[in-house]
């Protein structure tokens, strides 16, 4: 049930940005993903993530219930900036765990990291590796 309560907020009330600017879409991406994290929906997350790793099926579904949609949406933003020359890197898997990683990492060891100020330096960070070739 709470898996199903955040997949239906992360849908209704994180939508994906698409200003025509990367940079501006990862940053109002992750501001406004912070900011649910800094509240209930943070704490369920920390909740599915405990469950998960004791429960392999479970982690399944949260990641193709939760976690896929969040990760698509990235996706997008992505393949709109390539559509655009602003993107270089040819793996948007390691990109969008560049941006996702910190996120989770921050959630379950240090959520008051997840300001609007860590956003635009990891922001800063992902869009300085999008955007040149390995």
């Amino acid at each position: 049930m709470i898996l199903d309560v955040l997949a239906a907020y992360a849908r209704t009330r994180l939508p994906t940005p698409d200003t025509g600017d990367l940079g501006e879409d990862l940053l109002t991406l992750l501001k406004e993903t912070f900011a649910a994290q800094r509240g209930v929906p943070g704490t369920l997350n920390q909740a599915l993530a405990a469950e998960a790793l004791q429960a392999p099926a479970f982690a399944q579904r949260v990641r193709s219930e939760l976690i896929a949609a969040r990760r698509d949406a990235v996706r997008q933003i992505l393949s709109r900036a390539r559509e655009r020359g602003q993107v270089a890197h040819p793996d948007d898997e390691v990109l969008i765990d560049l941006v996702f990683g910190p996120m989770w990492y921050a959630l379950l060891f240090d959520a008051g990291r997840l300001t609007d100020a860590y956003a635009a330096a990891l922001t800063d960070a992902v869009v300085a590796v999008a955007t040149r070739a390995p």
